[in-house]
Formats: structure tokens, C-alpha cells, sequence
């Protein structure tokens, strides 16, 4: 992901060589005719943190909330195998995005650019690269995950909140949310809302923040490290784009894969997870051949003067206390 040599340009920004280039108003701030662009200070940076922080916190406690409310007056309802996919639905749904929203609604953003589409061959790549990336970073979090379980004498799925809620679950509620809701709602805060407010700061720091955060959001060692890593593909693709749609359906693909297609298979006779087994590996070597194959063709921008301190990108007080929430979820589940 180098960049090509920068080419200073007169209207302020530079550019790759061998790429097009964002408008020269793209995430620069201009203090007066004939005066140099300013890079946007790590306030903006600590105000969108600090968003993802506070809709954190209302997830959490509206979560806590109505459950306390279910098993306090419907403890029926706390039995059911949809309980779990609903109560995350309407915190997600009905608290999270429109928290989020309302927090960030003021906070400027680069002007919309074009967008542009995805050829059918162009899609199949990133889907495979996608199912490698997350098949391998997985296979890591399932390593990590029965290390913890191991050294702390506990149930691997005490660890895995996602294998807990696949197992006897009901599938209607695990397929409108978990395949369905789920990706529509993370794309819209993740790489609409959040990567829309980080991309002024150019495109690495916009990709890896917005895939740390999204990565963090998860609150367990199960998924954190896959959710990373395939969020950073979701934020180049929502970048070189200008769209989220072939985000939503390559979130919708994984996830059926992981909740739907996955649980059904192992459920299945043998014959069915030999298919699975050799899907996987089909999907780590395929993709891994397809990154490599057209890794030159990535293309990123930066703006021409990013923050003095690269400290600020993550050394502020949103980000701090938005990371301190999430390793905190993380650090109860793993000693609870």
C-alpha cells in the first residue's frame, strides 16, 4: 500500500503520481486566498470518538435496562432463543444509529464525491479476499480464545458470545438480524457515518480508524481481530467507491457465511463439514492469490499537511475513553 511519489500541485494538495486526485477543498480547511490549506485539528478527531463513545454507553445501558425490565416482569420472554437477536436489534436499531446521528450530524465532512461501481469480477475478488482475510484472522481470535479459556480454566464459549447465540438459536431472528439488520446498521455508523468524518484526514488514517473502532465495537477477543481486519477492506471499498452499498451486501455475504451457512453445515453429517473445510481453505488460498495478484493496484490518498503529532490520531480524549470502554466490555467477559 506505498505510496507513489508525491507531486506537489498548485492547488494546494498532493497526489500520487500515478492517480487521480481529490478536489482541492477535500478535508482541507482554507484560511484566506493566497494562504496555506491547514490539516483538520484532533479535535474533530476527539468529537467523533467521543460520539462512538457516548453511543457505547447508551447501547450498553439500554441493553442493561430492558433486560433488568424482562426479567423483572416477562422472565418468559428472557428463555426464548430470539431473546439475544432482539435485544441487541433495539439497542442497535433503536438507540445506537440514532444516537450516533444526532452526535455527529454537525461535524463537517469532505463534499460527496461521485459514485462509482463495482464490476461483477471486481466484486468476486473482494469477496474472496474478504473470506481469506477473515477466515485467517479467525482462525487467530479461536487460537487466542482457547488460550484465555485454557489459562483461566473456563468454557471456550464463555469467551465466544457469537458461538453462544448460534447455538439452538432461533434462526428467523438470527437471519433478519444477525444476516440482515446487522451489516445494514455497522455500515451506516461504521463506513457512512464515521469513515465520512475521518476521510479529511486522508485515507490510511480514515481505513484504520474507522476498522479499529469498528473492531472494538465488537467487545469480545472472539471477534475483534476479524472484525478489524475485514473493516479495513470494507473502508477502502467505501472510499474508492463513494458508497456503502457493495459494503452492506459483502457484510450480508460474511456474515451469512459465519451465522447461517457455517452452523448449518457442522449441524449437518459429516459429508456437509468436509464441504465446509474445503470451502475454507479454498476461500484462504483463492483470496490470498487475488490480493497478491492485485495488490498494486491499490491506490491511496493523503492530504498534503497531516496532524504535526501522529499521537493526536489516537491520543485524544474521545478515542481514549472510547478504547478504555471497549477493553474494559472485553477484559468483564473474559474474567466474568
Amino acid at each position: 500500500m506505498a505510496y507513489g511519489q508525491p507531486v506537489q500541485n498548485p492547488n494546494g494538495y498532493v497526489k500520487n503520481q500515478i492517480v487521480s486526485v481529490y478536489p482541492p477543498d477535500y478535508g482541507m480547511v482554507y484560511l484566506g486566498e493566497g494562504m496555506e490549506p491547514q490539516a483538520p485539528t484532533t479535535n474533530i478527531l476527539s468529537k467523533v470518538a467521543f460520539s462512538l463513545f457516548l453511543m457505547g454507553i447508551a447501547v450498553l445501558l439500554s441493553q442493561q435496562l430492558i433486560g433488568a425490565a424482562i426479567y423483572t416482569f416477562w422472565p418468559q420472554i428472557a428463555e426464548t432463543d430470539w431473546y439475544m437477536w432482539a435485544l441487541t436489534a433495539i439497542s442497535m436499531i433503536g438507540i445506537g444509529l440514532p444516537v450516533f446521528y444526532f452526535l455527529t450530524r454537525r461535524i463537517p465532512e469532505p463534499k460527496h464525491e461521485e459514485v462509482k461501481k463495482l464490476k461483477p469480477i471486481q466484486f468476486i475478488v473482494i469477496f474472496f479476499v474478504c473470506t481469506a482475510v477473515m477466515y485467517i484472522t479467525n482462525f487467530f481470535s479461536v487460537f487466542l480464545t482457547f488460550l484465555i479459556a485454557l489459562l483461566k480454566g473456563g468454557n471456550f464459549l464463555d469467551l465466544n458470545p457469537l458461538a453462544d447465540a448460534l447455538i439452538d438459536s432461533n434462526l428467523i431472528f438470527r437471519v433478519l438480524y444477525a444476516a440482515l439488520a446487522a451489516p445494514i446498521i455497522e455500515e451506516i455508523i461504521f463506513r457512512k457515518l464515521l469513515l465520512n468524518k475521518l476521510r479529511k484526514y486522508g485515507d490510511i488514517p480514515a481505513i484504520l480508524l474507522s476498522a479499529i473502532a469498528f473492531g472494538l465495537f465488537h467487545m469480545n477477543v472472539a471477534q475483534m481481530f476479524y472484525a478489524t481486519a475485514l473493516g479495513i477492506i470494507f473502508a477502502y471499498v467505501a472510499i474508492r467507491t463513494n458508497s456503502i452499498r457493495y459494503n452492506i451486501l459483502l457484510h450480508i455475504l460474511v456474515n451469512s457465511m459465519g451465522v447461517v451457512i457455517a452452523p448449518f453445515a457442522t449441524k449437518q453429517n459429516v459429508v456437509f463439514s468436509m464441504i465446509l473445510v474445503a470451502w475454507v481453505f479454498t476461500c484462504i488460498t483463492l483470496g490470498l492469490v487475488l490480493l497478491i495478484v492485485n495488490i498494486k493496484k491499490i491506490r491511496l490518498y493523503r492530504i498534503q499537511k497531516p496532524l504535526e503529532k501522529k499521537s493526536g490520531y489516537l491520543l485524544n480524549l474521545g478515542t481514549i475513553l472510547y478504547t478504555i470502554m471497549c477493553l474494559t466490555m472485553v477484559v468483564v467477559q473474559i474474567l466474568a
